[in-house]
């Protein structure tokens, strides 16, 4: 049977390798988020200068449905298409909004394309104070003018109840009694025009982003670092 001062000193040594496999398991932690906020790091250079090409950029018409598993956020968001097809006005939804001009809805109305798919378009904002004379505004003819939107990836939130928050295409297809088979996999946000009607407001596509990923990088590296010398701290202090 183990004397006292054996079982204190095992006692103690298990403590120290468990504060040594504690810091170590931090220190593998903090290096994943360093990592990972490196490659945020690179997606969101790479959206900015995306956004930044947008004024001389020219938009082509919209891609086939053929062509629509090879569209990818990383590369194609907020891409300008020049839209031409035909509105179904009875798919009118309103998608909870907010926006610099305060707190609304987006307009979201589906258009259908020549070859009978169905693409969302987000036609603007309206804020309750004119949601009355948004609904009655007339449907620009894109048929005979076609316009310039942004294509945008839908918003997934796995959390029941908050579909009405979310611009996701095959939901307002589902909603509107339309194919979801046939519905895009990604919505547009309608560009504004000098001659368009006030409400729903097009072109508040948020093209402004924050970038303090390096920062973050940096900060997780540091405290990686920092468990690393706990960790040591630790082992040398068990092997005494």
């Amino acid at each position: 049977m183990a004397s006292g001062p054996d079982r204190d000193q095992r006692r103690t040594r298990a403590w120290r390798l468990w504060g040594t496999a504690v810091a170590l398991s931090v220190a593998v932690l903090c290096t994943a988020l360093a990592v990972w906020q490196v490659q945020r790091l690179q997606w969101k250079e790479a959206l900015l200068a995306r956004i930044a090409a947008l004024p001389n950029e020219r938009p082509g018409p919209l891609p086939a449905a053929t062509d629509w598993p090879l569209l990818g956020r990383a590369q194609d968001e907020y891409r300008a298409f020049r839209v031409r097809g035909r509105w179904l006005p009875d798919s009118n939804q309103l998608v909870v909004a907010s926006t610099e001009l305060g707190q609304g809805h987006w307009v979201m109305t589906a258009l259908a394309l020549g070859d009978g798919k169905v693409v969302w378009v987000n036609r603007g904002f309206v804020d309750a104070g004119h949601l009355a004379a948004a609904q009655q505004s007339p449907l620009p003819d894109l048929d005979a003018s076609p316009r310039t939107a942004l294509l945008r990836f839908p918003e997934h939130v796995p959390i029941p109840g908050l579909q009405r928050i979310l611009r996701d295409p095959r939901h307002l297809s589902a909603k509107s009694g339309l194919r979801e088979d046939s519905t895009a996999p990604f919505f547009l946000d309608l560009a504004a025009v000098p001659d368009a009607a006030p409400w729903p407001r097009a072109g508040l596509t948020r093209l402004s982003f924050p970038n303090n990923h390096f920062g973050y990088a940096v900060t997780w590296a540091i405290l990686a670092l920092g468990a690393l010398f706990a960790a040591r701290f630790w082992w040398r202090y068990a092997d005494e």
